[in-house]
């Protein structure tokens, strides 16, 4: 596993761009400042709990583009973006967001093992399982 700060030099380049663009977006810089990397950096995790979008007062809606900036760090394969669920009933749940880059990896095969669907290049799933066990699940994937 290795964090941005220890990722090799063209993604950190990549990740400092990507937060002068995108400041303004909710979420994007707490999630890029915690993004991680695993599989030789060909898989990008981002997590958003609930206090991060109660610090940011905002609403789930406003973390939709935070994917694209993850999928277009050097060397991604696959981006993943994890974020806490807090509706009515949504106790404990998670959404995944999955995206490739490429053709290399089907990320719809890695949502329907988890009960979602999608496409081969975008995928998502609801899931109770947690963070580290969803890691581990889809890094167990790519």
């Amino acid at each position: 596993e290795q964090v941005v700060e220890a990722a090799k030099a063209g993604a950190k380049e990549g990740i400092k761009g990507l937060r002068v663009g995108i400041v303004k977006q909710f979420g994007a810089t707490r999630a890029l400042d915690g993004v991680a990397l695993y599989s030789d950096d060909r898989l990008a995790v981002a997590v958003l709990g609930i206090a991060d979008f109660e610090a940011a007062g905002a609403e789930a809606s406003q973390s939709e583009g935070i994917i694209d900036h993850l999928r277009a760090l050097a060397g991604v394969k696959v981006a993943v973006l994890i974020r806490e669920l807090s509706g009515e009933g949504q106790q404990g749940l998670r959404k995944v967001s999955l995206r490739a880059t490429d053709n290399d990896v089907d990320v719809s095969m890695i949502a329907r093992t988890h009960g979602g669907g999608g496409h081969r290049r975008a995928a998502g799933f609801t899931s109770g399982l947690s963070t580290a066990e969803l890691i581990d699940a889809i890094r167990a994937q790519v």
